[in-house]
């Protein structure tokens, strides 16, 4: 199954056996350049986030997005190749099956808003930091315009056109 043409998805997926996906800075730094040189000429991405043992992406496909898989793919192997070249380990690093979750604009944005949140707050929840611009590795200083690892790569007029309450400071329990 692919993704359909103009429509928001939540992507995501983890280490297998929930081991470790990351296991320097320098490897973030490469999972973010092989998103940014396969993922984002693909569709619009909205927000990120770069965990230890799992990633979130959130996306807005556009006419053309039959590429996304393939990107998602070659993101994935390749990044696994050079992990696995780092780490003298052979096999999968991820799980499986990448998951993907549509989000139906027409809830008024509600669940959009709540992914778009929800990945922002991650590294908080896992108590990896205090605050979401203490993790470098998500989308969270775009939208406050803090200039992270020297790069923009989030769409973030698009991401503002359709989230309706972008409370970067909510936390995850506030969501339900």
């Amino acid at each position: 199954m692919g993704f359909i043409d103009n429509s928001f998805y939540h992507i995501y997926n983890r280490g297998n056996n929930k081991q470790n996906i990351f296991f320097n800075e320098d490897n973030y730094h490469y999972f973010l350049d092989k998103i940014e040189t396969h993922i984002t000429p693909t569709c619009d991405l909205l927000a990120y986030c770069l965990m230890p043992n799992h990633f979130h992406l959130l996306v807005s496909t556009n006419d053309n997005s039959e590429n996304l898989s393939e990107a998602l793919r070659v993101v994935l192997s390749s990044y696994t190749r050079g992990i696995n070249n780092q780490e003298n380990r052979l096999g999968s690093l991820f799980q499986q099956n990448t998951k993907r979750k549509k989000i139906n604009v027409y809830d008024k944005g509600r669940y959009l808003n709540v992914v778009f949140n929800y990945i922002h707050q991650n590294p908080v929840e896992a108590k990896l930091c205090i605050s979401p611009e203490d993790w470098s590795f998500s989308s969270f200083n775009e939208y406050l315009d803090i200039k992270p690892l020297s790069r923009y790569i989030c769409n973030t007029q698009l991401a503002l056109k359709y989230i309706e309450n972008p409370n970067l400071y909510l936390l995850p329990e506030d969501f339900h």
